[in-house]
């Protein structure tokens, strides 16, 4: 790694946030949604960009949720149709 830095291609191992969960199934949020997973509160459609929930096969499937930007905010599982942030990253 230390070689890498000194050679100036630490963006060839560094990843993003939300590139770490690519691979997860993503929503963005809109600013009111972003609020309320601040608080750790479940947020639903109304609070999504898109306003289309993800299709999960259960509640253990873990969902990405982003900013209008592309920064992550944090993420979640589904719970009963919502989805229940479970790690939410402090805000930049």
């Amino acid at each position: 790694l230390r070689e890498r830095v000194e050679a100036g291609g630490l963006d060839e191992v560094m990843m993003t946030p939300a590139e770490a969960v690519a691979h997860l199934e993503c929503v963005t949020l809109t600013s009111e949604g972003e609020a309320h997973v601040r608080q750790g509160r479940q947020v639903g459609a109304e609070s999504l960009v898109e306003s289309e929930l993800p299709e999960v096969s259960s509640h253990e499937e873990f969902v990405g949720m982003l900013l209008e930007d592309g920064k992550l905010v944090g993420v979640g599982h589904m719970v009963k149709g919502r989805i229940q942030p479970r790690k939410v990253l402090a805000k930049s």
